[in-house]
């Protein structure tokens, strides 16, 4: 089940967003220590911030099992949408998770009348870069260090979303 995030779920969202800074390789590792202080005001304002949507382990809404965040990133076009975050837990990987919030996170934004969806995605983050190419993303060319590890970089990887892929959207979810 996949929900979008609210103030309710500060707690769920507080902890699969550090799970997601304690991964091995994360790209935002530098940021856990800060934080790991966040108390609930904090995870209330970043849920306000930014369209989260949660991947539950079962109707309870207890756990969160995966999240996907996405924003209209400043000075981009309005009817652009960036993926800022996307993690699935370790247990609940290659069962159709991540594929699932990509296609949530599509959905909403063709709701809100975006036409393109861009995220940036570490090159060597294997199984990410299929998962996007799976989706239907497309490489758009430009790439950067990432800022605390310029030993590893990112691409951005864009979704243009055909207006009758947005009525759709509509009638079917």
């Amino acid at each position: 089940m996949i929900t979008p995030g609210t103030e309710d779920d500060w707690e769920a969202f507080g902890r699969i967003r550090l799970a997601s800074l304690r991964e091995p390789g994360s790209p935002q590792a530098a940021s856990l220590g800060r934080e790991e202080g966040f108390r609930e005001p904090h995870w209330r304002m970043r849920l306000r911030g930014a369209m989260y949507l949660l991947a539950w382990e079962d109707e309870s809404r207890r756990r969160a099992i995966g999240v996907v965040g996405m924003m209209q990133e400043p000075g981009a076009p309005v009817e652009e949408r960036l993926i800022v975050s996307l993690y699935v837990r370790g247990s609940h990987r290659r069962q159709g998770i991540g594929r699932a919030l990509l296609r949530a996170a599509t959905h909403w934004a063709a709701v809100d009348d975006a036409k393109v969806v861009s995220a940036w995605v570490v090159d060597d983050e294997d199984p990410a870069v299929a998962l996007f190419a799976s989706c239907g993303f497309v490489l758009t060319g430009e790439r950067v260090r990432l800022p605390r590890n310029p030993e590893r970089n990112e691409a951005r990887w864009s979704l243009t979303l055909a207006s009758d892929d947005v009525v759709q959207q509509r009638t079917t979810h």
